[in-house]
């Protein structure tokens, strides 16, 4: 069933890259779906669909809550750009999560956010490039709030 949900989710992808629903498209999509999760599998020598499974609710629920926090960080850059308060920080951030998927994710969703940048991750130890000065507004709004949905995909991959 695992299997079934990644081919699908890659062939959404694909769809979404092709910009278009014809019947071509989607056979095209759901062949290379398939060889693509084989070739990963053989690749990774495990079994991806097991390995990095993410809830579909889940998937759904972060997806939303990323997309708020890019527009909402996009609307405060823009008012940040006008009235010349941008100043660049460097934010050291403790994460909670302990999964390495979580954790790579919510490093590349941090640097999706206009006005941050992920520089760099050791464990869950992130250094963040800012461009909003106030540290605890940014790590109380994005940072904790996108990790809170993370949560939900904790599983196998736990740092050592």
């Amino acid at each position: 069933m695992k299997k079934l949900q990644t081919i699908v989710i890659f062939m959404i992808i694909w769809v979404i890259l092709n910009e278009n629903i014809r019947p071509f498209t989607l056979i095209s999509g759901i062949v290379i779906s398939i060889f693509t999760l084989q070739f990963t599998n053989r690749l990774l020598k495990m079994d991806y669909s097991e390995e990095f499974y993410v809830p579909p609710v889940a998937a759904i629920v972060y997806l939303f809550q990323i997309i708020k926090e890019i527009y909402l960080a996009g609307f405060d850059m823009v008012k940040r750009i006008f009235t010349g308060n941008v100043h660049p920080t460097f934010i050291e951030y403790e994460s909670q999560l302990s999964d390495q998927m979580a954790l790579v994710l919510l490093a590349n969703s941090i640097t999706l956010t206009p006005g941050t940048v992920t520089v760099d991750r050791y464990q869950n130890h992130m250094t963040i490039l800012s461009a909003n000065p106030d540290v605890e507004d940014v790590r109380a709004g994005t940072y904790e709030g996108l990790e809170k949905k993370l949560d939900k995909f904790e599983g196998r991959n736990k740092c050592s």
